[in-house]
């Protein structure tokens, strides 16, 4: 009678135990879970890159970006991407010992050693995800300018679920001030159909000889970016805002930009607009 109370006493013990194991790990946040990678063969790309800017037609895909297509999948419909995930660092913070151009490419290996713990973060997050890799933006204005706002571009060897690479990198680097992804897939041909639209986007003048006037109606609150690309879907500018209320305006000097055609993107909403001087 006694070792069968022994033995249903450790088999509680057990039990709770097993329990508390389970309500914890379920509780632990994001970034001290793996990330769900579905199989190669459900990620299917979600249209082609074959625009063509003289008739207009076609789609713009750069990176490539897939969904995931198996409905038996964790990750069913939610979109995965290499490349133009961009991270903002503190003013006058930068991890490499000269600032990045758009032809440089550096890996973890050549962050600076006086960010040694920043080194040691991407170098275990690359346990997780597989290679990642640093270049610089399309376009630096001045290093003294640049350096009161930093960026830089990061991309990964392995397709990421892009929304939770946002998150994750957010929550494990701590010197983070934000992180997003340069949604760039898109199709002009609908850029400017508005009706699948919940909210609207105005740009004025159009066309814009210098300075342009976003005016953004929605209940969508929160941080805004503004992306503006040239006609071969290379971006030029990108900004960031906090929404608070249902209307907000904003206004960019795009006077360094040369004549032509350019997309304004802000979220998956898309506007064409023309520079002429």
């Amino acid at each position: 009678m006694k070792k069968l109370n022994v033995g249903t006493e450790h088999s509680s013990i057990l039990i709770a135990c097993l329990f508390i194991f389970a309500v914890l790990f379920v509780c632990l946040p994001p970034q001290a879970k793996a990330q769900y990678q579905p199989p190669d063969s459900c990620i299917k790309m979600i249209w082609p890159n074959d625009y063509d800017v003289l008739t207009n037609t076609g789609s713009y895909n750069p990176d490539s970006v897939k969904a995931d297509s198996c409905e038996y999948s964790k990750t069913f419909g939610k979109l995965f991407a290499k490349k133009y995930y961009y991270l903002k660092l503190p003013q006058n913070y930068y991890p490499f010992d000269s600032i990045l151009t758009k032809n440089d490419f550096k890996n973890v290996n050549d962050i600076s050693d006086n960010y040694k713990m920043l080194k040691n973060t991407f170098d275990s997050l690359q346990g997780e995800l597989g290679a990642i890799y640093f270049t610089g933006l399309e376009d630096n204005p001045p290093d003294s300018i640049f350096m009161l706002n930093p960026w830089i571009k990061i991309f990964f060897e392995k397709y990421q679920d892009y929304k939770f690479i946002e998150y994750y990198l957010l929550n494990s680097i701590d010197t983070l001030i934000e992180v997003y992804y340069a949604f760039r897939a898109i199709q002009p041909t609908n850029v400017n159909e508005d009706l699948i639209n919940k909210y609207q986007i105005t740009i004025s003048p159009n066309p814009v000889i210098d300075i342009i006037k976003i005016d953004i109606t929605s209940n969508d609150y929160g941080l805004q970016i503004i992306e503006i690309f040239n006609d071969i879907f290379n971006i030029v500018y990108h900004d960031s805002c906090m929404k608070l209320n249902d209307n907000i305006i904003m206004k960019l000097d795009l006077s360094f930009l040369p004549n032509g055609i350019f997309f304004l993107k802000n979220g998956s909403k898309i506007k064409k607009f023309i520079i002429s001087k």
